[in-house]
């Protein structure tokens, strides 16, 4: 995660809890960074991955605290009103199973102070509202190449994908 408080702006891979607020996310972005960092980060390479738990808690520690910040920051897009993830759900908004909601629409989730510039989620393609801003547009399967600039007025800039991919392809 990065935050640009000149800028107004953070930017996540995938998503952010819903109880999470930008100084929260950065807070918990820098206990990975500091892992990440350290003598026993080739232990968290070997632990790090897995679903479980699902949810962000403060009471969770060691490798499950850090596993779930992870999983929250690079894998999140839709998630129960609890903050539980739903990691088999990739399709677009609309296509998930009742009761999950898109990461930044969850009822109750923590007021941003700042807009939110994210990735991770070509089924969505370009998606900008209330400060949010999705800008996975399916590059690697034959989508567009999506930029926004950085501004008091955000600007979408798109250019054409690779060559060759199947468009709407994914693994």
């Amino acid at each position: 995660m990065h935050v640009d408080e000149s800028l107004n702006f953070a930017l996540v891979h995938a998503g952010l809890a819903p109880k999470w607020t930008i100084r929260i996310a950065a807070r918990r972005a820098r206990e990975v960074e500091k892992r990440l960092r350290g003598k026993s980060r080739k232990g968290l390479f070997k632990q790090m991955y897995g679903n479980k738990p699902a949810a962000w808690s403060p009471r969770l520690d060691g490798v499950a605290r850090i596993r779930t910040i992870i999983n929250v920051m690079t894998r999140l897009r839709f998630c129960d009103v609890r903050g539980r993830i739903a990691f088999d759900e990739k399709g677009p908004p609309g296509s998930q199973t009742p009761g999950l909601y898109p990461w930044y629409e969850v009822p109750g989730h923590a007021a941003r102070d700042m807009r939110v510039v994210f990735g991770h989620w070509s089924a969505l393609g370009l998606y900008r509202s209330l400060g949010v801003y999705g800008i996975d547009t399916g590059c690697v399967w034959g989508g567009q190449l999506t930029a926004l600039t950085l501004e008091a007025e955000p600007r979408v800039i798109q250019v054409a994908g690779r060559e060759g991919a199947v468009p709407g392809h994914q693994d």
